[in-house]
C-alpha cells in the first residue's frame, strides 16, 4: 500500500529528526509520541523526505502528482513567515529556514529578495589559524584560567583595549560583511570613493569603560603613547581603577614601540598582556595573534557602540564624534561586566576546541 501524503509540519519533522538520530526506527517513534498517532511513516517514506531536502533544499513533496498550474510560495502568509524568521535569524541560511518553513529554498530566496528586499551581506569574521597559532591560544587559556581559578587574577580588573574605524554614514565593506538585511546595496555605491572616517581607542573592564578617545589621523607609536599618558592613565587613575588592574592590548605595530612599553611599565608594572611584553617584563602574559574572539571590544564593544551610533544618523564626522561619545556615556557598567565574565567564558570554550576559533557565544 502506498504512503499516505503528509503534511508539511509532518514532513519537517521526518527530515529533521533523522538528521539528528540517523535511524529510521528513532524517527518512528519519535513522530508517533509527537503526533499522537499510530500511523507512522514507513522507513521508505523517511528516506525520501530526507534525500529531497539534502538535493532540493524543500520538504515540498516532489513525488506527489500535481494537476494544472502550480500554486505560488509567494502569499502574503508566506512573506511574513519568511520575514518574522529572518528578523529572529538573521545569519541563518537559506536551506535552513526552508526546512523550518516548510517551503522550498528557491521561494525562500524569492521572497527574501523580491517581496522584502533583502541583502546577502558576507561575513567574514575569522582569520586563517595554523597549528602554531592554534597552540599559543591554547596555552594562553590554560595560563589565564589557571591564574583566575587561583584567585591570583581578577578577569574583571583587566582593561581591554582596540581601535575600531567608524565610517560616516555607517560605511560598509561589502566584500567582507554579509548577512541577510534591509539595507539597499546600491545605498552602498554611493558613497564617496573614500569615504570619510574616524579612529576610535577605548578600553573596557568588568568596573566600566573609559571615554573614546578619537583619532582623525592614522594612529603611531607617538600618537598612541601621548593619548595613554595624557588621556587614558589620568582618567583610569581618577577613577582608582589603575593600581592592580592589568592592561591588555592586541599586536599592532604601533603597541610595540619602547616608549609605548615603558610608558605601561610606569603605570601598570608588569601587569601587561600583549604581544612582545613577556620579552620586556618578567610576569607580564603573551596575548595571542589572530584572537579578536577574546577581546571584548572586538566580540562585543565595536558592534553594540556602531549599533547605537548609526541608529543616530550623523551627517558630518562632528555629528560622527558625538554620537560616538553620547553611545558610551550610555554603556552602564554592568554590560561591560558580562562582556567581561564572557571573556572568561571564551577561554573555556577555547580549551575545548584546542585552542580553534570560537563562534559568538552569549554577547
Amino acid at each position: 500500500m502506498a504512503d499516505k501524503r503528509y503534511s508539511i509540519d509532518e514532513r519537517v519533522f521526518m527530515v529533521l529528526e533523522y538528521g539528528k538520530t540517523e535511524n529510521y526506527r528513532e524517527v518512528q517513534r519519535r513522530f508517533g509520541s509527537h503526533f499522537k498517532t499510530k500511523d507512522l511513516p514507513s522507513s521508505h517514506t523517511i528516506k525520501r523526505a530526507y534525500e529531497n531536502f539534502v538535493a532540493t533544499g524543500s520538504v515540498e513533496d516532489h513525488y506527489k502528482g500535481v494537476a494544472g498550474a502550480p500554486a505560488t510560495a509567494t502569499t502574503d502568509d508566506n512573506i511574513q513567515k519568511v520575514k518574522k524568521y529572518f528578523e529572529d535569524n538573521p545569519k541563518s541560511s537559506v536551506r535552513i529556514a526552508a526546512a523550518t518553513l516548510g517551503l522550498s529554498a528557491t521561494s525562500v530566496h524569492r521572497i527574501l529578495t523580491k517581496s522584502l528586499d533583502l541583502y546577502p551581506y558576507k561575513v567574514s569574521v575569522h582569520q586563517p589559524l595554523d597549528e602554531s597559532h592554534q597552540r599559543r591560544r591554547y596555552d594562553f587559556a590554560n595560563h589565564l584560567l589557571a591564574l583566575i581559578d587561583g584567585n591570583e587574577l581578577d578577569p574583571t580588573k583587566i582593561w581591554f583595549s582596540d581601535e575600531a574605524h567608524f565610517w560616516l554614514h555607517g560605511y560598509v565593506n561589502k566584500q567582507n560583511f554579509r548577512i541577510w538585511g534591509s539595507e539597499n546595496p546600491h545605498f552602498v555605491l554611493e558613497k564617496p570613493l573614500h569615504p570619510k572616517k574616524v579612529t576610535v581607542w577605548m578600553a573596557v573592564s568588568g568596573r566600566g569603560v573609559c571615554s573614546p578617545i578619537i583619532f582623525e589621523n592614522t594612529v603611531t607609536g607617538q600618537s598612541y603613547e601621548q593619548m595613554l599618558r595624557t588621556h587614558f592613565f589620568p582618567e583610569v587613575e581618577s577613577m582608582r581603577k589603575i593600581s592592580d588592574f592589568w592592561f591588555m592590548q592586541d599586536g599592532a605595530r604601533p603597541h610595540r614601540t619602547d616608549p609605548v612599553f615603558q610608558a605601561l611599565n610606569e603605570k601598570f608594572g608588569t601587569r601587561i598582556i600583549g604581544l612582545d611584553s613577556t620579552e620586556r617584563f618578567d610576569g607580564a602574559i603573551e596575548w595571542p595573534p589572530y584572537s579578536p574572539d577574546l577581546n571584548p571590544c572586538d566580540f562585543w564593544l565595536w558592534g553594540f557602540l556602531k549599533d547605537a551610533v548609526y541608529k543616530k544618523q550623523p551627517k558630518s564626522v562632528n555629528e560622527l564624534k558625538n554620537a560616538i561619545r553620547s553611545s558610551v556615556i550610555a554603556i552602564g557598567p554592568e554590560v561591560a561586566k558580562r562582556a567581561v565574565l564572557n571573556f572568561v567564558l571564551r577561554l573555556r570554550h577555547i580549551i575545548n576546541c584546542e585552542g580553534s576559533h570560537i563562534e559568538n557565544i552569549l554577547n
